[in-house]
């Protein structure tokens, strides 16, 4: 619980809250949305628990799984300026400044360039979801790996997930692969499908990199369809 409330509040210092106050975030996580989820998830009568294929629509969504990614979302504020930092035009600009005015950039240009570098990189390697987080997008579960003159790697999410809808309330608790969409990729001699599973993903992601191997999100989606293979 602790480890969750310092998320929020690192999460309000980079404005990623979405417009929630520090003390709205922490009801909804830590509160009373945790207790009426709690009893929801262990109230057999009133959920529908999906072995096989399912959907949900207009949903609240919370889950705790592996193997997720979020696409065309709204990058952080860190993320925002590792791009920049890291872009062919600001490192040629960089190389031309060194090479033309190398006291200059010496002494003027890289002081506030490490200052900015080094915490960035920092938090890459330690704080993760800090840094590459999405506040919004579509939401992927499971992948297959696409090796050249081998066999392909599929790697479902495993986990829960739980929703509340159009649909009542839903949730899973098998492996599962996303149902709606493929999204495609190609990586050195691989290529990867990714499985979009929930639409319009509107809401809080953290994920603790070399602590869990599980992925926490909880918010609201337009659209969710898992189901345990992939199509």
């Amino acid at each position: 619980m602790e480890i969750l409330n310092d998320a929020i509040v690192i999460l309000d210092k980079y404005n990623l809250l979405g417009g929630l106050s520090i003390e709205q975030a922490r009801r909804l996580i830590l509160g009373e949305f945790y207790s009426s989820f709690s009893s929801i998830y262990n109230y057999e009568s009133n959920e529908n628990t999906m072995n096989n294929n399912g959907e949900n629509f207009n949903c609240l969504i919370a889950g705790k799984s592996t193997s997720i990614r979020l696409f065309f979302g709204r990058p952080t504020v860190l993320g925002r300026i590792s791009e920049i930092l890291l872009s062919d035009e600001f490192l040629h600009y960089m190389d031309w400044l060194q090479i033309t005015f190398p006291l200059f950039y010496r002494f003027v240009i890289l002081p506030p360039l490490m200052l900015i570098f080094l915490p960035t990189t920092f938090i890459a390697v330690f704080l993760p979801s800090l840094y590459d987080s999405r506040t919004n997008g579509n939401m992927t579960f499971g992948s297959t790996f696409h090796i050249h003159e081998s066999n392909d790697v599929n790697s479902p999410s495993k986990g829960w997930v739980w929703t509340d809808g159009l649909n009542g309330v839903i949730k899973w608790e098998e492996p599962v692969y996303g149902q709606i969409k493929t999204l495609y990729g190609e990586w050195d001699v691989m290529y990867y499908d990714y499985y979009v599973g929930a639409v319009d993903f509107k809401g809080i992601k953290l994920s603790f990199y070399g602590l869990s191997k599980y992925t926490y999100y909880v918010g609201y989606a337009s659209h969710v369809a898992l189901g345990p293979s992939y199509y």
